[in-house]
């Protein structure tokens, strides 16, 4: 494969990564407001740090790399459903 094609399949890999992360956070809000499980809150959080594992791989053939930053904070009730608050930045 050519360097060319290969760096259009990475950005588009990344593009793909991003939409799967949205996604994510996407049926994040909607556990928590049905007061998921911690079981289901912790799965999201592995698959989710996959994907930045992922991006940062790719990422580093371009010289960068990504992290999560803490935006959300998970607590959880006595019947061990999740509560979200949100962090002060």
């Amino acid at each position: 494969m050519n360097a060319v094609y290969e760096k259009e399949e990475a950005i588009a890999r990344v593009s793909d990564i991003l939409e799967q992360i949205q996604r994510l956070d996407d049926l994040l809000k909607m556990m928590i407001s049905n007061r998921a499980e911690r079981s289901s809150i912790q799965q999201y959080d592995k698959i989710k740090k996959g994907f930045i594992e992922e991006l940062n791989s790719i990422l580093k053939g371009f010289g960068l790399s990504v992290r999560q930053l803490p935006l959300n904070v998970y607590v959880f009730n006595e019947q061990d459903e999740a509560l979200l608050m949100v962090a002060e930045k």
